[in-house]
């Protein structure tokens, strides 16, 4: 009888010490479930706000990349960094101690190792680290547990995009009647484009008048028009009213020419950088007049001048008389990869605020010149009315009202190289 009280009593010791070590297990489970659950959805919001994070510096890149003027590398580095970690806030993470947040562009190391976007400048990189306390986990020792997530964003630059749906002559006004006219005896042909005009005119958006002519090779190419278009019976080159979305005016600032001068000239002088009346390479900033002098001869052997913007500030351009012009844009880069120049394709540019908005071909000598003419802004009108039967006028003629008349005789072809802007960036999270 004593025996068996015996083995009752340790019996009882084992059933508690079995009973404290299921305790044991017990909470441990329960520390599992709470605390691993919080660390669960903890990285799932860490993950969710660095995504955001990085597609908010993405964006905000792409967008201080098309500032004008061009803003420097450092700006840029700022502009994301600051849209990105101000994301990443709204989302609870914002470096108070529990976590931090760390942008790289280009992205750097990962939570793990480095990846394969590391060092390459077109991937942003976001990284949250995170530090979770626990409630139940201490009991087993652990009274901390971390995070560390990881989203990368690229953005890529856009295909470049012409003005005006890649017309050669184009008409900005949003509104005026005979945005785009010709008049007098004009007798025109647009090679390989038309002719486009943003007006909303109903009746005559463009107006072509009875005794000019206007042809276009190839002719299934014509004019276009936001608004209505009136035209002479009979005319040929196909037309195309109230067939264009309506462009934006003014025009947003990503079509708008991002410009830093290399040479800068109250009148521009006869004696230029290179000598002998030849312009080198680069973009020159006029704040007076241009001689019509000064381009009879502004060749060397006839081979014309390569790699020029001419930028008037205040001014217009009025050629006329027996002068000879021989112009060429800069050209874009080859082959890719390379950074082909901001004024790429762009001849010549009259930006916003010149008040003196005219630029006039009016003489009758041998224009050879190829690439963009812009002058957007309101009341800038190209006039086209000399007799050019000689030379190559091979330009994409872009302002707020365009003129064809008089004496006008000639050929406008598209140019082999004409000002292009970057289209919407395309930014993707890549991880």
């Amino acid at each position: 009888m004593k025996q068996m009280k015996q083995n009752r009593t340790y019996e009882r010791g084992q059933a508690i010490i079995l009973i404290v070590l299921a305790i044991i297990g017990m909470i441990a489970m329960v520390a599992l479930a709470i605390d691993g659950g919080n660390v669960f959805l903890n990285r799932r919001s860490a993950q969710n706000a660095a995504d955001s994070a990085a597609l908010s510096g993405a964006l905000a890149k792409a967008q201080a990349q098309n500032q004008s003027p061009a803003p420097t590398p450092e700006q840029i580095q700022t502009a994301l960094q600051n849209a990105a970690i101000s994301r990443a806030a709204s989302n609870n993470f914002s470096n108070d101690g529990s976590n931090t947040v760390t942008v790289s562009n280009p992205p750097g190391a990962g939570c793990k190792e480095t990846g394969p976007y590391a060092g390459d400048a077109q991937y942003l990189q976001v990284i949250i680290r995170t530090t979770i306390k626990t409630y139940f986990a201490p009991v087993i020792g652990i009274t901390q547990l971390h995070n560390c997530v990881e989203a990368i964003a690229r953005v890529m630059p856009g295909d470049p995009v012409s003005l005006c749906y890649g017309a050669l002559i184009c008409a900005l006004s949003p509104t005026d009647s005979r945005a785009l006219q010709t008049y007098g005896g004009a007798n025109v042909t647009l090679e390989q484009g038309g002719g486009f005009s943003n007006s909303n005119d109903a009746t005559e958006s463009i107006y072509i008048s009875n005794n000019s002519t206007i042809t276009t090779n190839p002719t299934t190419i014509g004019l276009e028009a936001v608004g209505g278009i009136n035209v002479p019976s009979g005319f040929q080159p196909p037309i195309h009213p109230f067939y264009r979305k309506q462009l934006s005016y003014p025009l947003p600032y990503f079509m708008i020419p991002i410009y830093t001068c290399d040479y800068t000239y109250n009148d521009l002088p006869n004696d230029l950088p290179g000598g002998n009346l030849t312009l080198v390479p680069g973009v020159y900033c006029i704040t007076g007049k241009i001689d019509n002098a000064m381009y009879r001869n502004a060749t060397s052997g006839g081979t014309g001048i390569g790699g020029v913007t001419i930028v008037m500030l205040n001014q217009g351009i009025s050629w006329t008389g027996n002068t000879d012009i021989f112009l060429t844009a800069p050209p874009y880069c080859s082959p890719q990869p390379c950074i082909s120049p901001p004024t790429a394709g762009l001849l010549i540019y009259l930006p916003y605020g010149n008040t003196n908005k005219w630029v006039k071909f009016a003489g009758n000598g041998t224009l050879t010149i190829i690439g963009t003419i812009l002058a957007p802004d309101v009341g800038s009108t190209i006039q086209y009315n000399g007799n050019y039967s000689t030379g190559t006028f091979r330009s994409q003629l872009v302002a707020w009202n365009m003129q064809i008349g008089g004496s006008a005789v000639g050929s406008i072809i598209h140019p082999p190289i004409i000002y292009e802007y970057p289209g919407p960036p395309t930014i993707t999270l890549v991880k």
